[in-house]
């Protein structure tokens, strides 16, 4: 198993612990796109930088019925984040700015 395959294997593995153990049968039941839904509560749960960024600015949006997100929307929540959370200057930029941002 090479370096990159482990990391993304106990990367999975964290998320699924982080289910309860009714989510963990169910996935199994569920058809690809509810699989998808549970796979990001998972990621949600163990990541509150992602969660926080769905619930204060993806839930904005799509409460106002404005279902397009920009380079602005994440870089207010960032900044936002950045003045709660000094640890956030710590990241390397290739974490903060992944293509597509």
């Amino acid at each position: 198993m090479t370096r990159t395959n482990k990391r993304e294997f106990q990367e999975l593995i964290k998320r699924y612990l982080h289910l309860t153990p009714v989510q963990r049968a169910l996935i199994i039941e569920m058809d690809t796109n509810s699989q998808k839904h549970l796979a990001l509560l998972a990621i949600c749960k163990v990541y509150s930088f992602l969660r926080d960024f769905i619930v204060e600015v993806v839930r904005e949006k799509f409460l106002s019925l404005d279902f397009q997100l920009t380079d602005g929307d994440y870089l207010s929540f960032y900044n936002r984040k950045l003045e709660q959370h000094p640890e956030l200057e710590e990241f390397a930029e290739s974490t903060t700015k992944k293509p597509g941002r």
